[in-house]
């Protein structure tokens, strides 16, 4: 592969800018490079990561290495009943890291797993996807490969990883919590019994796993009807399907 500097564009200038341009001068430049990569050149600092078609599973194989901070905004945030993110968001806090995703209102009120107690996730103009670790590595979707396999790209040239912290922060001052935001916040038994439901588990089953009492579980079940707004069952758990088809990384359940 030859090498090629003419996607990645001149250095970023810093200062006070619009998240719009700021973002619209990130895609425009990081596709660039996604592209003279799909082409077969290499791109000092953008590395494509094939058989990701969102961030999910390269940010979960980058865990180790986070040490100071995980940041991530996306438009979208799912529900993930398997609980991928929950050990790296454990993890990342013993180490003293901070873990931050800055999503859109309307997906902190759609997905009632969004909110936690611990404020991972705040509500903000999450203008696009993307993950920052320790501020020096960037992960974003990106083209697929020419055989039509999804990629993910990991970026760590400094000037698109400096461009990415501008994104981040000029989102993050026009942020507000999930409490101002007036989001619904589901419990930690709650997000395990809506798990439990998605994966087809009997009610005998949920309450094995979990240790309730059939009238105990109907009272859950009836309050994450509440929270999520449907009128039955199975309604709910078309909802939690689509929840858990949304692209992104689960950082909610932190």
């Amino acid at each position: 592969m030859t090498n090629d500097m003419s996607a990645i564009g001149g250095a970023t200038s810093l200062g006070h800018r619009d998240l719009v341009d700021l973002w619209c001068e990130l895609t425009e430049r990081t596709w660039a490079a996604f592209t003279t990569v799909a082409r077969g050149r290499a791109v000092p600092g953008v590395r494509p990561v094939p058989g990701h078609h969102d961030p999910t599973g390269a940010v979960v194989d980058l865990a180790a290495r986070i040490r100071h901070s995980l940041l991530v905004l996306q438009p979208q945030t799912p529900f993930d009943p398997t609980d991928r993110s929950g050990p790296l968001v454990r993890a990342c806090r013993a180490r003293g890291a901070r873990v931050a995703l800055i999503t859109t209102q309307r997906a902190g009120v759609d997905n009632p797993f969004v909110h936690s107690p611990r404020h991972v996730a705040v509500a903000g103009p999450a203008i696009g996807p993307l993950a920052i670790l320790d501020s020096t590595l960037v992960v974003m979707p990106g083209l697929p490969m020419p055989c039509g396999t999804p990629t993910t790209f990991v970026l760590s040239e400094p000037d698109l990883t400096a461009l990415a912290l501008q994104v981040w922060a000029a989102a993050e001052q026009r942020a507000v919590s999930g409490d101002d935001a007036g989001w619904p916040t589901a419990s930690p038994r709650q997000r395990v019994i809506a798990g439990g439901l998605l994966r087809g588990l009997t009610d005998t089953s949920i309450m094995r796993e979990v240790g309730l009492s059939a009238r105990t579980l109907s009272g859950e079940v009836a309050a994450l009807l509440r929270l999520t707004g449907t009128g039955s069952r199975c309604e709910l758990g078309f909802r939690l399907g689509r929840l858990a088809a949304l692209p992104g990384v689960a950082l909610g359940s932190g």
